[in-house]
């Protein structure tokens, strides 16, 4: 989760997970909740994440023996529609999702917790509401932003999946699904300038590294920034 308000917010000293980084990135708040992120009930508690199924094996529906994720949750409430999806499932990828397959997961959950199904996989998905809602909170509310005055951009498979649900949590009044949404971060990257900083202990060393930039950097037309410290 990033925000924009009139210009990007740079990050220059990131710490990712304990790793102090060497270079400025965008302020990014990170939030394991998406699609592909596995439904586990521990203690007494509705689990989202931060484990993901990835696309391998994927989402139970995926038919390759992957466990229970949001995306099967939206499907098993009807929230998604099967028929739109391509037959590209299952060991030769010729098959279309599997419901059956989710409706048996759930009625073992259901089993196990006594609580119907339906209110199951509903509790799940608010968890993962609240943690992406929470995720923006970070970027917004903990800054002096109030996020009702932003429109929500959401991006990744699952993007449609729960944009309405979270901006309905904080009371944003309006949300872009972009239509790359599914790829918009590779195609982000894909159309981002590329940039190449230096740090340098002394300025002698900048021509050597000047140089070398020029000709081994796989992107030398682009801007190439060079700076000591």
């Amino acid at each position: 989760v990033a925000i924009y308000d009139q210009e990007l917010s740079i990050d220059p000293t990131p710490n990712f997970y304990g790793i102090n980084l060497l270079c400025p990135i965008l302020d990014i708040h990170t939030v394991a909740a998406g699609g592909g992120s596995i439904l586990k009930y521990n203690d007494g508690r509705f689990q989202v994440g931060p484990e993901s199924a990835g696309s391998f094996p994927g989402p139970a529906c995926y038919r390759n023996g992957g466990p229970l994720t949001v995306t099967d949750a939206n499907l098993f409430l009807k929230r998604l529609e099967p028929s739109k999806f391509p037959k590209i499932f299952g060991k030769n990828q010729n098959l279309p999702l599997d419901e059956e397959i989710v409706a048996k997961k759930f009625k073992e959950l259901e089993d196990e917790i006594n609580l119907p199904a339906k209110e199951i996989a509903e509790g799940f998905l608010d968890v993962a509401v609240e943690s992406m809602a929470q995720a923006i909170r970070k970027v917004t509310i903990e800054k002096g932003h109030d996020p009702q005055g932003f429109c929500l951009v959401s991006f990744g498979g699952a993007a449609g999946q729960l944009a309405l649900k979270v901006a309905e949590t904080l009371s944003i009044k309006r949300v872009l699904i972009h239509p790359l949404s599914s790829i918009l971060s590779a195609y982000g990257m894909g159309k981002g300038a590329y940039q190449l900083r230096f740090d340098a202990k002394s300025t002698k060393d900048l021509p050597k590294l000047q140089k070398l930039a020029k000709t081994q950097f796989p992107f030398k037309d682009h801007n190439l920034e060079i700076s000591t410290y």
